[in-house]
Parts: C-alpha cells; sequence; structure tokens
C-alpha cells in the first residue's frame, strides 16, 4: 500500500520495455505481492514468481489470481534449470553488493533470446558497470535514485532495430 503507486509506476516503464512479445517462462525475482505476476498473466504460458519472505509469496497467492507459480528461494541461488525463462525480471535490487551473484544467475536461467530487465536502487547514485554473462543494451531512469537496465544474454550487443523487432513478438 505504501508504495503502490511508485511500484505501479515502475510496472509500467517495465511493460513498456518488454514490448508485446508473448513469452513462454516469465520469471519474476523477489516478486513481493505478485502484483507483477497479474499484470503479465496474458503475456505469458507459465508465470514464475521467487521471493524470499513465506508471507509475500502468500499474498502472491491471491493477487496474481492463482495462475503464477510461485517458490520460496534466493536470487543468489535461483532453483531454476539452465535456460528456462525467456523473460526474466527484478525490480527495486537494493543490495548493489551482490549484483554479480544475481546477473550470474539470471545469466544461468536465462534463454539466448530472453529480455532481461533487472531495476536497481542506489541512493549514492553508483551504478554497476559489470552484469557477468550478461551484456548491457539500456539503462533508463525509473525515479532519482533507481535505474532500469535492459540487459541481455547475446554474446555481441544487440542493434536497435534487432531489439525492435524481439519485442514486437515471435
Amino acid at each position: 500500500m505504501l508504495y503502490g503507486p511508485e511500484q505501479a509506476m515502475k510496472h509500467g516503464k517495465l511493460l513498456e520495455r518488454m514490448g508485446k512479445r508473448k513469452y513462454d517462462v516469465f520469471v519474476d525475482i523477489g516478486c513481493g505481492d505478485g502484483v507483477l505476476l497479474s499484470k503479465v498473466r496474458h503475456r505469458s504460458s507459465l508465470r514464475v514468481g521467487l521471493d524470499f519472505s513465506p508471507g509475500m509469496l502468500e499474498k502472491a497467492r491471491y493477487v496474481s489470481e492463482g495462475g503464477a507459480s510461485l517458490v520460496r528461494g534466493d536470487a543468489r541461488h535461483l532453483p531454476f534449470r539452465d535456460r528456462v525463462a525467456d523473460c526474466v525480471v527484478s525490480i527495486s535490487l537494493s543490495d548493489t553488493g551482490n549484483i554479480e551473484a544475481l546477473a550470474s544467475e539470471v545469466a544461468r536461467i536465462a534463454r539466448s533470446d530472453a529480455n532481461v530487465l533487472l531495476s536497481m536502487i542506489t541512493p549514492d547514485g553508483s551504478l554497476p558497470t559489470e552484469f557477468p554473462g550478461l551484456r548491457l543494451l539500456d539503462r533508463s531512469l525509473l525515479s532519482t535514485r533507481e535505474t532500469l537496465f535492459v540487459l541481455s544474454k547475446t554474446g555481441r550487443p544487440m542493434l536497435k532495430n534487432e531489439w525492435s523487432r524481439m519485442n514486437e513478438g515471435r
């Protein structure tokens, strides 16, 4: 409730960056109350939310309208198979010290054509420069203290027209 309007704005920007593409497996790391999982219900065959808090997963069970698979786990050790997800998101990461571990795990579970969108809170303004296993395509401010990173698993930087085509659908 306290951060509802702020989260809604972040979700809107994230959904915009996802484009019109339909996803087979959408993974929300740190899914919290499941609102984002609910918003992508018509855009993904399988929605998976991961959170460390049992209380948040209980809320997500109701908010995500029962159609999402919910998993309790640690973002630094994702309990998923390699190359399973074609969209991986995480909003409002606050532990910048562990971005390397998270990026490495995201790269492991992401398919080669996956969209990867991570937003990070950086109160001191310092931004990560390395995302192990992922390539930075773009970044944009969500607020004065939070940045959205658009990443890819491909071995080379994607051209803008490739990024646009990928997001227009399969």
